[in-house]
């Protein structure tokens, strides 16, 4: 083996946070998620402020996440089917449109409808961009590649919330319905910066072919690809148990606070924030850890992530709590970068819309389990006892699957014909 072998791949790394593609990719998944944090913070003020509280705005709120609980397998199915990348620019497209609409609904049952098309149309946007990812980040540069992505994530997190209280304080919520439309065609515009993929389309089926593969063969070679392979099996497991601890923990900052600190206003705010800026931190520092072992690595930051947890409620002054706030948001990119990478190195390309339109959804599930279990943990363990929970949640699963991930078992999905 030639110098040059070696260190090829080393170059190829590092050469990916600067190749074009993937800084359209990057900006657009910015602009997509900048518009998905905001309306998280948007639409349940409008809706409360111009229909009142009651079972019907709830239903409101709950109207854009139906889609994804109710029909993940079928629009994975049909992004798996499509050209990815003109499903994402369709379907952002589609969404700004109908996210200018938002304003101009007079009565809560328009609404309620406008929502969950959106949600809908937005269920095809991120499977499809997340199938995206092999035209941008080439092969070694997974890590790296993932991490510019995460890190757009957790930025647009940050700013899409704060970017929606500055419009309510100044212009006023219904422009922010337009700017947020605005923002959505431009992200859809970046995809066009990708270069094309050959696709091939599959030969039109009957009408009971089509539901078979979409009802029974595809979930069968998707949940055969995903649990075949140790790693990614490992992975996609505790992601369900982490993602309920962190649902759990956004009602416990608030609890911590309280608690912990009840002479100082906003702590809240100040936790919030402290695990945001972490996140982004955390997701910087990922493109810079590529040598270590992945399998390692996720171990040790689920570990190190529950033990944060863990120490919270003994920290009595909110610089220190903040602090681990930080290191506790750091870790948890580690190991959403770790999660991305492993997942893009071992899911065929054929599978990887199927793989987050039926997972997400899924740990959409964990999420809602984890809310309505947060308050039930906080009145009866206290926030001591529902900071262990956190830290079970978080640390005891990724133990259990530790010899595995110590292992780091080769991919053994990513090469097979399906």
């Amino acid at each position: 083996m030639t110098k040059q072998d070696i260190e090829l791949p080393a170059r190829r790394a590092h050469m990916v946070l600067y190749n074009r593609p993937l800084g359209y990719l990057v900006m657009s998944v910015f602009l997509s998620r900048l518009v998905g944090s905001m309306l998280t913070v948007a639409v349940p003020f409008y809706v409360i402020e111009k229909f009142g509280f009651g079972i019907e705005a709830g239903i409101t709120l709950a109207a854009r996440l139906l889609p994804s609980v109710l029909l993940g397998i079928v629009v994975g199915h049909f992004v798996d089917k499509w050209d990815p990348r003109r499903t994402a620019i369709y379907s952002t497209v589609i969404a700004s449109v109908l996210l200018a609409l938002v304003p101009l609904t007079g009565v809560i049952w328009q609404l309620q409808i406008l929502m969950f098309v959106i949600g809908l149309v937005q269920l095809f946007s991120f499977p499809a961009r997340m199938a995206l990812r092999p035209l941008a980040i080439p092969t070694g540069g997974e890590t790296r590649g993932n991490a510019a992505i995460v890190t757009a994530e957790r930025l647009s997190g940050i700013l899409g919330p704060l970017l929606v209280g500055l419009l309510i304080a100044t212009s006023g919520l219904g422009i922010g319905f337009f700017l947020q439309s605005g923002v959505s065609i431009v992200s859809a515009l970046l995809i066009l910066g990708l270069p094309a993929r050959p696709f091939e389309r599959d030969a039109p089926g009957s009408l009971g072919e089509e539901f078979r593969a979409m009802l029974i063969t595809g979930p069968k070679v998707l949940a055969r690809a995903v649990f075949g392979d140790p790693m990614l099996r490992v992975v996609v497991l505790t992601a369900f148990t982490y993602v309920a601890a962190t649902a759990i923990g956004e009602v416990f900052i608030v609890g911590l606070a309280k608690e912990s600190f009840p002479t100082v206003p906003g702590a809240n705010g100040v936790l919030v924030a402290a695990m945001g800026a972490g996140g982004v931190l955390g997701a910087l520092m990922s493109s810079k850890l590529e040598r270590f072992s992945p399998g390692r690595l996720y171990l040790t930051g689920n570990v190190l992530e529950g033990v944060a947890w863990g120490t919270l409620p003994f920290l009595h002054n909110l610089p220190g709590a903040a602090v681990v706030m930080v290191i506790a948001g750091c870790l948890e990119s580690v190991a959403t970068v770790v999660y991305f990478a492993e997942v893009q190195k071992r899911l065929p390309d054929n599978l990887v819309g199927k793989f987050f339109a039926t997972f997400v959804p899924l740990t959409d599930i964990f999420i809602v389990l984890g809310m309505v279990g947060a308050p039930v943990f906080m009145a009866s363990m206290g926030v001591t006892g529902t900071a262990m929970i956190i830290a079970g949640l978080i640390a005891v699963p990724v133990l259990a699957f530790a010899p595995t991930l110590v292992r780091h078992a080769v991919p053994v999905g990513k090469e097979k014909p399906l």
